[in-house]
């Protein structure tokens, strides 16, 4: 409907003389002319899919090497994988669950590092890119750190109205 009032403002120029019949073809040709649709992917968010997958490629690693060696290790960060690959094909559900993955991590990241300092007994380990952490709270501290700060940034970029623009959600 916006097309056909645009099309008659056009006409009604071309009759009145205030514009030939070239520039009104080059006229309509542009309002007939379909919106392309920005489908570029932001530098910010390559990097970010590209760091899940990252991430989640060392989290299979650690996860077969530990069935290897007999061990029992539950690496959630296997999931990672899955959420850079939705990232970077844009699917609405991969963001929302790269957004919860984050929330995740924030609140568990504390909680497992006080339990690892207050309960030495309870047989378990933490390990970081497979070296054994101490327990020696700025150890700790700095490996929360470490993790917390480039987790921050990624949220913060996920959450940018330009980059949650870029994750429709499908009527499927």
């Amino acid at each position: 409907m916006e097309n056909s009032t645009s099309e008659q403002q056009l006409k009604q120029l071309l009759d009145e003389g205030k514009i030939n019949e070239e520039e009104y073809q080059q006229l309509l040709s542009s309002i007939n002319k379909p919106k392309q649709v920005n489908t570029k992917i932001p530098g910010s968010l390559k990097i970010v899919g590209w760091l899940f997958i990252f991430f989640g490629i060392i989290s299979l690693f650690d996860f077969i090497s530990s069935i290897l060696n007999n061990r029992h290790n539950y690496n959630l960060g296997v999931i990672c994988l899955f959420i850079g690959y939705g990232l970077l094909k844009r699917y609405y559900q991969w963001r929302i669950v790269a957004l919860v993955f984050l929330w995740f991590c924030f609140i568990s990241l504390p909680l497992v590092s006080m339990l690892y300092l207050n309960e030495p007994y309870l047989g378990f380990s933490v390990s970081f890119f497979g070296e054994r952490v101490s327990r020696d709270p700025l150890s700790i501290f700095v490996v929360n750190l470490i993790v917390i700060v480039p987790l921050a940034l990624i949220y913060r970029i996920l959450i940018k109205p330009e980059i949650k623009a870029l994750f429709k959600k499908n009527d499927n």
